[in-house]
């Protein structure tokens, strides 16, 4: 009887063991699965991302207000301007300008849930009417968040390059 106690016993503690390491290999197998969905939806948001900033150039280069203004929540605020103003301010480039060459490298691009933060570096080249072309290198940290719309820049901040 002992010995018949003694086995339902091994067994019953080989059951359990059998039970934990079921589990533990469910809930690794779900949090690799979710991990996977994690980093897919982050490289799709990247890739998104992307695709506003390249709109937002696409926009300069081209004088193209509509399309510029596309990029940008309605709540969008730096350090010295509202969406209002970014309006105006762009809408006095394309006509100050003759042409507006724009080019931006990323630096850093990082996504959490809804909000991202991207650091680039950004040229912008202003050549007026007489031929005289302003050139501007600097670096920029702007803010996105995604919403109906997609994802938009709701903040900017931008740093002079040292050279």
């Amino acid at each position: 009887m002992a010995m018949a106690n003694l086995a339902a016993s091994a067994t019953a503690a080989r059951r359990r063991k059998m039970m934990v390491a079921g589990t533990v290999l469910l809930v690794v197998s779900v949090l690799g699965a979710t991990a996977l969905t994690l980093k897919r939806a982050n490289a799709a948001a990247k890739r998104d991302i992307m695709r506003v900033l390249e709109i937002r150039a696409d926009g300069l280069n081209q004088k193209d207000l509509a399309r510029y203004l596309t990029c940008f929540a309605p709540s969008y605020r730096s350090e010295t301007q509202t969406y209002q103003d970014l309006q105006q301010s762009a809408a006095q480039w394309f006509e100050q300008f003759v042409t507006i060459r724009f080019s931006f490298q990323v630096v850093t691009m990082r996504v959490q849930g809804r909000d991202a933060v991207v650091e680039n570096r950004y040229t912008f080249a202003l050549t007026g009417q007489d031929g005289e072309t302003l050139t501007l290198a600097q670096r920029e940290l702007l803010n996105l968040t995604h919403a109906e719309q997609g994802w938009q820049i709701v903040s900017a901040r931008a740093f002079r390059v040292e050279r």
